[in-house]
């Protein structure tokens, strides 16, 4: 059985294409992108969460970069 966790849900904006990942000291880091649209990136920002207990709850979202107008941010996760 797989077990599913909201990370994130703002129904006023377009959450899309998270990277995760799992640190060192065991805390999950979702990066997305907030835009306008799927296909209206007009406005756009990459914002992060963070969850300590692998999953299962998560804390609110964290803004990384400025809102855009018209120019979009396209997130990328590095480690």
């Amino acid at each position: 059985m797989i077990n599913k966790f909201t990370v994130s849900r703002d129904d006023s904006i377009y959450e899309a294409w998270p990277d995760l990942v799992l640190t060192e000291s065991d805390r999950l880091i979702c990066v997305f992108s907030e835009c306008t649209h799927h296909k209206d990136r007009s406005y756009t920002r990459i914002v992060m969460c963070e969850s300590t207990d692998r999953g299962r709850t998560w804390g609110g979202k964290e803004p990384l970069t400025d809102g855009t107008n018209g120019l979009p941010y396209w997130n990328l996760l590095f480690m």
